[in-house]
């Protein structure tokens, strides 16, 4: 069986916070961040950006950033 989310990936520079929330390991406060992070800096301009954003380390971008696209 595949590992997939049926819904996909989701996209760090449209997504809203419901949509954030679907990945598993992100929560409503790093959904939050996510959101807040991309109002003041612009979008993302990969997925490996994420990582700046405070409370998102290594560890976590590892585990969600095959769910995420730009």
């Amino acid at each position: 069986a595949a590992s997939a989310s049926s819904t996909g990936v989701v996209n760090l520079n449209t997504a809203d916070i419901a949509s954030l929330e679907t990945i598993k390991g992100l929560g409503a406060t790093k959904a939050q961040a996510i959101v807040n992070y991309r109002q003041q800096h612009g979008n993302f301009t990969s997925v490996a950006d994420v990582a700046k954003v405070p409370g998102i380390g290594p560890k976590l971008l590892a585990k969600i950033e095959a769910d995420l696209t730009v």
